[in-house]
C-alpha cells in the first residue's frame, strides 16, 4: 500500500495528464469510453493513464478493501517495476527533460568554479593545474548533458507521436 500511495503521488508529478490517485483496472466505463480508449494502437498499456488521457467523466467510488485471504501478493517486483516503466513513460517526457536541468545545474557549477579559479588564483598562490582540470571538466560535462537533454527531448516528441493517440474525441 505504501508503494502504490508513493508511486501515484510521483506518477502525478511527472505525469502530463493528471491520473486519478489510488485506483485500480476495475471500471464501469460507458462504450465510448471504451471506444477511445481501444482506439490507442500501443502495446505497453497503462490503462489508468489511457482512460484519464481520453477525458471522459471518471467518478470515484471509495470502498473498504478487506484483508487479503489468501497469503500474500503473488506480484512481484521485476512486474511492479515494469508497470511504473510503463506508467511513467507513457504519460510523461520529463524524465528525459531532467538532463536539460541537470546541464544547467552543471554549468552554473562550472560558471561559479571558474569564479573560484580566478579569485584563488589572484588572491592565493595555488598549485598550478588542478583549477583547469576541474573547470573543464565540470564545463564538458555541463555540455554533453545538455547535449542529452535536447536529444532526449526530441526522442520524447518522436515517442507521444509513435503512439498514434487520437488528437481529441468527438462526443456526437
Amino acid at each position: 500500500k505504501a508503494s502504490a500511495y508513493l508511486f501515484y503521488r510521483v506518477l502525478n508529478a511527472l505525469s502530463d495528464v493528471p491520473i486519478p490517485k489510488d485506483t485500480g483496472d476495475f471500471r464501469i466505463v460507458s462504450r465510448r469510453a471504451l471506444d477511445a480508449v481501444l482506439a490507442m494502437p500501443e502495446r505497453a498499456r497503462f490503462v489508468r493513464g489511457m482512460f484519464a488521457w481520453a477525458g471522459y467523466r471518471q467518478i470515484g467510488l471509495e470502498y473498504v478493501r478487506e484483508p487479503r485471504r489468501a497469503g500474500e501478493t503473488k506480484y512481484p517486483l521485476r512486474a511492479m517495476l515494469r508497470f511504473a516503466t510503463d506508467a511513467l513513460t507513457g504519460f510523461s517526457a520529463r524524465p528525459l527533460r531532467f538532463a536539460i536541468r541537470l546541464a544547467f545545474f552543471s554549468l552554473l557549477v562550472s560558471f561559479l568554479t571558474g569564479l573560484y579559479v580566478i579569485f584563488s588564483f589572484i588572491w592565493f598562490s595555488t598549485a598550478p593545474g588542478w583549477a583547469s582540470m576541474l573547470l573543464a571538466m565540470s564545463f564538458f560535462s555541463g555540455i554533453q548533458l545538455l547535449t542529452l537533454g535536447i536529444m532526449g527531448e526530441y526522442i520524447g516528441r518522436i515517442y507521444m507521436e509513435a503512439k498514434k493517440r487520437p488528437l481529441y474525441f468527438i462526443r456526437s
